[in-house]
């Protein structure tokens, strides 16, 4: 088995990174929407103008016996799915997941059939992903604004490539 270097934290060390003071801190945590320094706890809101839409399906669900979940096969949607779980509330036993690739008859009919859980792994990874995107860009982007030109933004994928090109050409 390979060795780990011996000082493979040197370049992301936190003793020299700025820290944002604590009230600056809480503002940007409640633009970003989640909480790095704090176990990465989430902070959802019911989006404006939507209240009407989440009451409507807690009186639906109320009357079903069991609720099928039915968004995108990807992360995002199983996130949507977890989402309107949560808001809805109710024994998670009551939801089923159903998943079909065409609007057709027969797909649905299938779907409906054999209907699945909630994959939390897929949930967890679109998490993730949200979380990385926004503290990246919430937090390098005023830095390059600061440092090289204002309307600059980063990001969790052009950042690394960006850096992946600087890197060929050197």
């Amino acid at each position: 088995m390979a060795q780990l270097p011996k000082r493979s934290a040197d370049s992301t060390s936190t003793k020299t990174a700025k820290k944002p003071k604590k009230d600056e801190r809480g503002a940007l945590v409640n633009r970003m929407g989640v909480d790095p320094w704090h176990n990465w706890e989430a902070h959802y809101e019911v989006l404006p103008g939507k209240e009407k839409v989440v009451s409507e399906l807690k009186q639906l669900a109320e009357k079903a016996d069991h609720i099928y979940l039915a968004t995108d096969l990807d992360r995002e949607g199983e996130a949507i799915a977890w989402h309107l779980r949560e808001v809805i509330g109710g024994d998670d036993a009551r939801y089923s997941r159903v998943v079909f690739n065409e609007i057709t008859k027969n797909a649905i009919r299938q779907a409906f059939n054999k209907p699945g859980e909630l994959n939390i792994d897929r949930v967890n990874a679109q998490q993730a992903r949200r979380f990385m995107d926004r503290v990246v860009g919430y937090m390098v982007s005023p830095l390059l604004w600061k440092k090289i030109a204002r309307g600059l933004s980063a990001g969790r994928v052009q950042s690394v490539a960006v850096r992946l090109v600087v890197e060929r050409g050197a």
